[in-house]
């Protein structure tokens, strides 16, 4: 099973800073820019929002404004939206994500309608069951 991403979300912190790159399902998408834009960000914030165990997103103007994080994955008929914070302080990671089920096209919420609840360790069995990948890992004794 495979899915696709449909949308990055980037959430200011200021109220109602929000900007959304979409992409193209089934089709080859190709983001250009001038250098120094955030086009190499974009990658680093998907991995963050698969919930990785670290903050890969580099210092600078990403860091300095961004409250929160998100993505829309799709496959088939299922949307799902993951949105995880941006580290506040001294933290590394924030250690909770909001996941939504929602109806296809949907939009992403508003920041202020998110509720970071999802522990990271049940953000990534729920994206693993949404991608179809089998969680349980046999390692062979070494011998």
């Amino acid at each position: 099973m495979t899915f696709q991403i449909q949308a990055v979300t980037i959430y200011g912190k200021k109220p109602g800073q929000m900007r959304t790159v979409p992409f193209d399902p089934g089709t080859l998408n190709i983001v250009t820019g001038d250098s120094r834009r955030g086009k190499s960000a974009l990658l680093t914030i998907i991995d963050y929002c698969l919930a990785s165990n670290g903050y890969p997103v580099k210092a600078g103007t990403v860091r300095d404004y961004v409250s929160a994080y998100a993505l829309t994955l799709v496959k088939h008929d299922q949307q799902l939206f993951v949105a995880r914070r941006a580290p506040e302080g001294k933290a590394a990671v924030s250690t909770v994500l909001c996941i939504l089920s929602q109806a296809p096209n949907t939009p992403p919420p508003p920041l202020q309608e998110l509720k970071f609840a999802t522990p990271l360790d049940a953000a990534k069995d729920m994206l693993s069951d949404f991608c179809g990948i089998d969680r349980t890992v046999r390692v062979p004794a070494v011998g």
